[in-house]
């Protein structure tokens, strides 16, 4: 089940935390805004960390030796890692369909 829930579930973060990017980010960028997407992006990142380093995964718990018997989650939990560092909101406005 963590074979297809775990891909599922961290492709559901990225697009979370990427459509909160598009919602915070504006020209008139405050501290408040941009800390609130830091948060859940430091959020995303620390439970993919945890996945990698000591196989405890938010939703299902503890499962020793998963990376070891399968490395595709783990090189997938750190491609989502480092997609979650460009997830920041930043001063300009995206003028996407469902900011209109």
């Amino acid at each position: 089940m963590i074979l297809w829930a775990f891909p599922a579930f961290s492709i559901l973060g990225l697009l979370f935390a990427y459509s909160i990017k598009v919602i915070l980010s504006s020209k008139t960028l405050g501290y408040t805004k941009f800390y609130l997407g830091f948060a859940i992006n430091i959020f995303f990142m620390v439970t993919l960390l945890e996945a990698v380093k000591f196989d405890n995964y938010i939703y299902f718990g503890s499962c020793p030796e998963l990376i070891d018997t399968y490395p595709s989650i783990g090189w997938f939990a750190l491609v989502c890692f480092f997609l979650h560092t460009l997830a920041l909101p930043v001063k300009n406005d995206f003028n996407w369909w469902w900011k209109r």
